[in-house]
């Protein structure tokens, strides 16, 4: 029963990313501010999807494996402020409830956020924060369930937030 709601939560669209966003890369192209990165069962994950991630879900998502998911993406030379967002929800094993989400850039606390549901996170991240050719942004969840543990299941993964798709893009594009 658990597994069902949380799959039916995982499929459900939110309102979506931002206008002007370019589609997926080709596979192995370097990463370019604006892309939305989505995920499809059966291809590897992007580059950016740098440590602590599954494999793609059927879902077309990826789960956060264990304490923390990190991010790396290349960076040009910055002009303005960022902004990351993250088209994901919480695990939800036990039934529906908040999760949340700390989200720090090279290191340094950015913001915390509460998962209810499937949503489009936005996190600005000033550009002082980026100073080098690359961004390590790591997501940090509060809790993380083991299917086999509160269901009937065999999967062992410890679980947090699923993740659908990412962008990082100059703010105010």
């Amino acid at each position: 029963m658990a597994k069902d709601a949380q799959r039916a939560r995982a499929q459900r669209a939110p309102d979506g990313f931002r206008g002007g966003f370019a589609g997926h890369p080709e596979a192995g192209a370097p990463y370019r501010l604006g892309t939305v990165l989505r995920l499809h069962r059966g291809e590897p994950l992007p580059e950016v999807f740098a440590r602590g991630w599954c494999d793609v879900d059927d879902g077309g998502f990826v789960w956060i494996d264990g304490a923390m998911g990190e991010f790396v993406f290349e960076l040009p030379v910055l002009m303005r402020d960022l902004v990351l967002e993250i088209d994901c929800f919480p695990v939800g094993l036990a039934g529906p409830s908040p999760q949340r989400m700390a989200v720090f850039v090279e290191g340094s606390f950015v913001e915390a956020v509460m998962l209810r549901e499937r949503t489009v996170v936005r996190i600005a991240i000033p550009r002082e924060l980026c100073p080098g050719k690359q961004a390590r942004i790591s997501l940090v969840p509060a809790e993380v369930q083991v299917p086999k543990l509160a269901s009937d299941s065999s999967d062992e993964r410890a679980l947090s937030i699923g993740v659908h798709a990412v962008a990082l893009a100059y703010e105010a594009d």
